[in-house]
């Protein structure tokens, strides 16, 4: 079966939200998060809830109203901590800052799932 002909079934797994986002890869590589370890810290959400945690439309929602935004948001809140310390956060400190935040955009009870692995 390809995929494809998944899609047409509407068999296909729902979207899987990465709490460390993977356009800041490095960011996180460089903090204790070796390789894709990003790929352990994601959530399963139905497609509309992995659209609002992106604010609805991700590039309206980065420009217009961030604090509504996932990846801005929390990408915000790391560098200004890292600015206010003077130094760069530790694999922990980054963990407890997205649980947090888990808990602002109410995903908290949601497991972590491997991103590409079935369960």
């Amino acid at each position: 079966m390809s995929v494809l002909d998944e899609a047409r079934l509407e068999i296909t797994r729902n979207p899987r939200h990465h709490t460390l986002p993977q356009e800041e890869i490095e960011f996180f590589q460089a903090r204790g998060f070796p390789g894709r370890d990003i790929d352990n810290f994601t959530v399963e959400l139905d497609k509309l809830d992995h659209e609002m945690v992106h604010g609805g439309n991700q590039p309206l929602a980065r420009q217009y109203w961030p604090e509504r935004e996932w990846n801005t948001k929390l990408m915000k809140t790391l560098r200004a901590r890292e600015k206010a310390l003077g130094r760069w956060l530790r694999r922990n400190e980054i963990l407890a800052i997205m649980e947090a935040q888990r808990i602002h955009f109410d995903i908290a009870d949601r497991p972590f799932v491997h991103y590409t692995r079935t369960p």
